[in-house]
């Protein structure tokens, strides 16, 4: 009897931790939802049209191409 008592006991414990766990996770992500820059559809955050996402993709391009160039087969 006292062996189901310690799994009843370690079960709700183990129940009680993931259910606060879960919370304070959905909590944080509000907040930081909240509180955090806007975001595009690609992931990307918004920069206000100041060109800045224009010149990382074409720094992503050249890469792209340079890594290309030195591993053709």
């Amino acid at each position: 009897m006292a062996g189901f008592e310690l799994a009843g006991l370690g079960m709700g414990v183990v129940f009680s931790f993931l259910t606060l766990l879960v919370l304070m996770t959905s909590m944080m992500s509000s907040v930081l939802m909240r509180w955090s820059p806007a975001v595009t559809g690609s992931g990307h955050v918004d920069d206000a049209g100041d060109g800045t996402q224009q010149r990382r993709l074409q720094a992503v391009a050249i890469a792209v191409q340079k890594y290309r160039q030195q591993h053709r087969r």
